[in-house]
């Protein structure tokens, strides 16, 4: 899956295309706007299994200490939704483990993982001074990468609720599913919409 997106003040577009796609971003310094360095980004446009073979290709034991996995969903067809992610889970956890890394070399990925979880901190809020265990449901599947998953055509609902009769019950039951998968594997939940820019930001950022 693909999305195109615009973020407030500079355009970063990505055009949808065809297998496997390389573009980047540059990372400016908040205060002087400078590129203080570049993320590389690699898309997976297709899950035919020609394409998705090719994270081998994108991803190593070595980089993967400074990877991170975002899963683009389209909210359009939500009944469709937790399959597309349970496939994506799957493709990444066989990948990960085809890679063959050291065991000890893998529990420390994985503690990396768990500690930014137990670190975070709402923005504005001071830094937590005693780490607490991580919940209940929770990081249950720990993969030693962070993850991101971003559902596209939000602003899709109004069409859902008009042409299929979805209702905020629904809606709320759609959230429900998505926030407890992504709970389960550390990840973070984004909603995108083509009208709206502040969601987008926040990914960037």
């Amino acid at each position: 899956a693909v999305v195109s997106t615009q973020s407030t003040g500079q355009s970063h577009v990505t055009k949808p295309g065809i297998g496997l796609e390389y573009s980047f971003l540059d990372i400016r310094d908040q205060f002087s706007e400078d590129i203080v360095s570049r993320l590389g980004i690699w898309t997976v446009n297709s899950e035919e299994p020609s394409l998705t073979h090719t994270l081998k290709e994108i991803s190593c034991s070595e980089s993967i200490w400074n990877s991170m996995v975002v899963i683009v969903v389209d909210y359009s067809q939500p009944w469709t939704l937790l399959e597309r992610l349970r496939f994506w889970m799957d493709k990444l956890d066989k990948h990960i483990q085809s890679l063959k890394i050291d065991a000890s070399e893998y529990r420390d990925l994985c503690g990396k993982l768990s500690k930014s979880l137990q670190e975070y901190a709402l923005p504005g809020t001071e830094a937590k001074e005693v780490l607490l265990p991580l919940t209940e449901g929770v990081l249950d599947d720990n993969l030693g990468i962070p993850i991101a998953v971003v559902c596209t055509k939000v602003d899709a609902m109004a069409t859902l609720e008009k042409d299929m009769d979805y209702t905020d019950a629904h809606f709320d039951l759609i959230q429900w599913h998505l926030r407890r998968f992504c709970l389960k594997y550390g990840a973070g939940l984004f909603y995108l919409n083509g009208k709206e820019s502040h969601n987008t930001d926040i990914l960037y950022k």
